[in-house]
């Protein structure tokens, strides 16, 4: 209990002095997490069932609230600002998370348990890698807790025998991929070594059982763990396994890829190169030095072994969360290395002083260096850097941030070009939240695609956006040839081209750090279907291959917002608003897949309400500079079918598109924002 008390004061007193520390403004998953555990709070303010509720509307998203419930409590009573969201993240997951650990050790070494787990305990809040993601607002230590769970409830008999074992190793697992998608990808690494673990330890215990009944017993018992957890997710949140089986996040992701060498160093820097070998050392020769269990052992070695390969051969992405797949195998390692010393003889238990001072004199520094006065001698001998993040143009981004909410306020959407630590989109979203508090915001920023695997054209953003912030120079967070969604837009506004040709630069600008200076566009007149054509040409030349997630409609032109989204089959939704017949600016939305020739056009139109006279629909062609061609008319009421058909003649050289507006005679375009549903192109006898 006192070791767990001590545990607790020193992550309170080390979040409280790290987060007091802090000069900056968080954003992206740095501050995505905090958002969304302090939306759950608020959803529980209301009531219980608005509670719950919005925890299961998030487990169809990318990002879930299963880690918040835990959190809501010690939120509610302490509010869900940086230090308490931090503070919770720290005392209900990151302290346990290190006790558990001595758990796995202890079953690990051949030494007194008690005094193993403390001790491994202690080792792993020493280690500042294993503290960053914390700090910086990550609540991958949950799913690490559950994960290590299940570490512990394998080797509390790694032949399989007790009947609880794999339900509950299958529940935990699923558990850890619930709360954080990426240990999906260290599922597979736990199943195999626990499979060659118990089929190796079962031969060795019963020499007399044929080796394929060993085999079939194995995989049998590995089967029942995977087949738990998958009922297990399935009945939590059967959404979230409905996203992970359907969304391609290896293709999503391919533009954060790493050479494979970089992506398995990114493994060790986050515990430094001298306790890795430190680590290794300890399992490789534990078992020869007699310190180590054999079966406990192998385990370990070959889960971590395993899981650093499939992250560095197939995911080779690089993220200071990521640290937690190999934290198990890499703290056990460790403290059998300083066991080893300790037990020893006399004249090595000297070295037990040093190595333990170069955890505690390591552990400050990590946590006080700045990130870019490195050397190479110092990245090689000490973890990763881990101070907290200090920006020295706070003040030029306040004067940013009041700028944009005098100038476009509310109902002017906002889209930023740049893309890096310096500016981004979510970044002034955040801006603007500490600075004027969570709920008292006006801008409407829109969500920049950045990532050209992974998101869409952002031509219907453009249409719809008032004001521009443009980053110069070019702002990346990636290499470029990565990020052409971005460097397009940028050149679009540096050449005032395209859609950029119907906004006007204020002659104003502001300087952040590294000698950024930004640029505010603001629109001065609609968007027409030549320059928006121009633009879909532009990202189409840059991007070949869009993100698997872009719908094969993109409206091109108009006067109001609109939004696309990919269904199965190759369909769209689309929700726009029509413009009036004579509009210089027609709602116009274009094909991207279909060639020319003859094609069918079908879908459902639903009107958002009811008041809206009607709305015509008008099928054709278009090409830069030639215009708009007609080619079908479909007009509907309110009340009407709802179901449109059409046959359309594509020019060679023109694209398929799709013009809406509102019947003739009639002269209001109130209310008429529609969603068209199941909007699909087909080869057709043309008309």
């Amino acid at each position: 209990m006192l070791g767990y008390l001590g545990a607790s004061l020193f992550a309170a007193a080390l979040c409280s002095v790290y987060v007091g520390s802090e000069r900056t403004i968080y954003w992206w998953d740095y501050a995505g997490y905090q958002d969304l555990a302090a939306r759950t709070v608020r959803a529980f303010e209301q009531s219980k069932d608005a509670g719950i509720e919005f925890v299961r509307g998030t487990l169809g998203q990318s990002y879930n609230a299963l880690f918040a419930l835990p959190l809501a409590p010690f939120l509610t009573l302490f509010g869900s600002t940086r230090l308490p969201y931090v503070l919770a993240v720290a005392l209900i997951y990151q302290v346990p998370y290190a006790v558990v650990l001595g758990g796995i050790a202890a079953r690990t070494l051949r030494a007194p348990r008690g005094r193993i787990t403390w001790i491994t305990a202690a080792v792993a809040l020493l280690l500042p890698g294993l503290w960053l993601p914390v700090l910086r607002g990550y609540p991958d230590s949950a799913a690490a807790l559950v994960f290590a769970l299940a570490i512990v409830m394998y080797l509390a008999d790694p032949t399989l025998e007790r009947w609880w074992q794999p339900p509950v190793i299958g529940i935990c697992l699923a558990g850890a991929v619930l709360i954080r998608r990426h240990f999906l990808v260290t599922v597979p690494a736990f199943l195999v070594a626990m499979a060659v673990v118990c089929f190796l330890e079962r031969r060795r215990r019963e020499p007399a059982v044929a080796a394929r009944h060993a085999a079939a017993r194995t995989a049998w018992l590995t089967g029942l763990s995977a087949a738990a957890g998958l009922a297990f997710a399935i009945v939590v949140a059967e959404p979230f396994v409905s996203l992970v089986a359907t969304r391609d996040y290896y293709d999503l992701y391919r533009g954060y890829m790493l050479p494979i060498s970089d992506a398995a160093y990114s493994l060790v820097v986050p515990y430094g190169i001298p306790i890795a070998i430190a680590s290794a050392t300890g399992l490789a020769l534990g078992v020869r030095w007699g310190i180590l269990q054999g079966p406990a052992a192998l385990f370990v070695a070959t889960e971590g072994l395993l899981a650093a390969a499939v992250w560095s051969i197939f995911i080779r992405q690089a993220g200071m969360q990521y640290c937690f797949h190999v934290a198990p195998a890499v703290v056990v390692g460790l403290v059998a290395w300083g066991w080893r010393l300790w037990s020893s003889s006399a004249r090595s238990r000297t070295w037990v002083l040093p190595a333990l001072a170069y955890l505690v004199v390591t552990f400050g520094v990590s946590l006080s260096r700045p990130p870019r006065a490195d050397t190479v001698l110092m990245e090689s001998l000490l973890p990763v850097s881990a101070s907290p993040p200090f920006r020295d143009d706070l003040g030029a981004l306040r004067s940013l941030v009041d700028r944009l909410r005098a100038t476009c306020g509310r109902d002017r959407p906002v889209y930023v070009v740049s893309s890096s630590y310096t500016l981004n989109s979510d970044l002034l979203v955040q801006a603007e939240r500490q600075f004027y508090g969570r709920w008292n915001t006006r801008l409407d920023v829109l969500k920049t695609p950045e990532v050209d695997t992974r998101d869409n054209y952002p031509i219907s953003m453009l249409v719809n956006t008032r004001c521009v912030v443009v980053a110069m120079p070019i702002q990346l967070h990636l290499q470029p040839e990565e990020q052409d969604l971005v460097s397009v837009s940028y050149a679009m506004f540096r050449d005032r081209v395209g859609i950029a040709s119907d906004f006007e630069p204020d002659p104003e600008t502001v300087g952040l750090r590294w000698r950024v200076k930004v640029v505010l566009f603001r629109r001065v007149r609609a968007t027409a279907l030549d320059p928006g054509l121009k633009t879909l040409q532009m990202f189409e030349r840059a991007v070949s291959e869009p993100a698997s997630t872009q719908p094969d409609w993109v409206v091109v032109s108009g006067h109001f917002p609109a939004w696309e989204s990919a269904l199965g089959d190759s369909a769209t939704r689309v929700v726009l608003h029509p413009a009036p017949r004579d509009a210089g600016a027609p709602t116009v939305a274009v094909h991207l897949g279909q060639g020319d020739g003859p094609v069918k056009v079908q879908g459902t139109l639903d009107f958002t309400d009811p008041r809206c006279r009607g709305v015509e629909l008008r099928l054709g062609s278009v090409a830069l500079g030639r215009g708009f061609e007609d080619a079908a008319r479909i007009v509907r009421h309110p009340g009407g079918l709802p179901g449109f058909s059409a046959s359309v003649n594509v020019p060679e050289g023109r694209r398929l598109a799709l013009l809406v507006t509102i019947p003739e005679g009639q002269a209001s375009i109130d209310y008429c924002l529609v969603r068209l549903d199941a909007l699909s192109v087909s080869k057709g006898t043309g008309g």
